[in-house]
């Protein structure tokens, strides 16, 4: 995920700008923000939606970052992470993620092009691609990120429990040697064990929990599709690390995944 440092104005609950958002700009709100206006670079981060009712024609740095949704007319030069749905007419040049939604361009020129998208869920556009044979990448499905997730998980649930295990075994040795039923500084560190087991215990039962959430989130959130009534070539296709390059102009289409294989229809 796109991480933002805001340092300029920071609201609690929502907020309407009037104006446009120009570069070297940030703001951020823990519910939704409303831009009237353009943005013309700078920083947005927010707790809900991010509705720009003009244009995003970004600068270098530009991070547009939603916990919900991102809504805009153009999307053009820019990293923009939501939580859930984008939606926009164009999106160019840009990096568009959305982690547990879909990506929508159908109002409009319903465009996307030259650029980077990638979506939990599904990808909808009129077009993706133009003639110029410029290269567009389109992904569904986290399935290297959340892999990595579960890795990183597993791995801490792993030393935990080896933790656990070692205190387990130098409380048993203490107490088969009498320490239990002593005071003194060996005493002491035998009641340090045992907080230390119960740490290691509550962490573990929290990290397991962590483990099992992921992996309702992984079978919850598996990719659909991506549907186009035109793709041109140029277009790189991702589903959940499966790749496909499209060398013909493909209309109607719809790319899924089945058997383990990428199938545009």
């Amino acid at each position: 995920d796109a991480g933002v440092d805001m340092n300029d104005q920071n609201y609690e609950g929502s907020l309407l700008i009037y104006g446009d958002l120009e570069d070297g700009e940030s703001v951020a709100a823990t519910g939704d923000i409303i831009i009237n206006g353009d943005v013309r670079g700078g920083k947005i981060l927010a707790g809900g939606t991010i509705r720009v009712n003009g244009d995003i024609k970004g600068a270098p740095g530009t991070q547009i970052e939603a916990r919900r949704q991102i809504q805009c007319v153009i999307m053009e030069n820019c990293l923009a992470v939501a939580g859930e749905d984008i939606y926009a007419e164009v999106i160019t040049n840009s990096t568009a993620i959305s982690e547990e939604g879909s990506v929508y361009a159908l109002m409009g020129r319903g465009l996307l092009f030259g650029g980077d998208v990638t979506a939990g869920r599904s990808i909808y556009a009129k077009k993706i691609g133009n003639i110029s044979g410029c290269i567009n990448c389109v992904t569904l499905g986290f399935g290297v990120r959340l892999d990595k997730q579960r890795a990183l998980l597993t791995k801490e649930v792993e030393t935990l429990r080896e933790n656990r295990e070692q205190a387990r075994k130098s409380i048993s040795y203490m107490k088969a040697a009498g320490v239990s039923n002593q005071r003194g500084d060996q005493w002491e560190e035998y009641q340090k064990l045992i907080e230390k087991r119960n740490m290691y215990d509550r962490t573990l039962k929290k990290k397991l929990q962590d483990l099992d959430d992921l992996e309702k989130r992984i079978q919850i959130n598996r990719p659909e599709s991506i549907c186009s009534e035109e793709m041109f070539p140029g277009t790189h296709i991702n589903i959940d690390g499966c790749e496909l390059e499209v060398t013909e102009k493909e209309t109607d289409c719809r790319v899924h995944m089945d058997s383990k294989k990428i199938i545009m229809r």
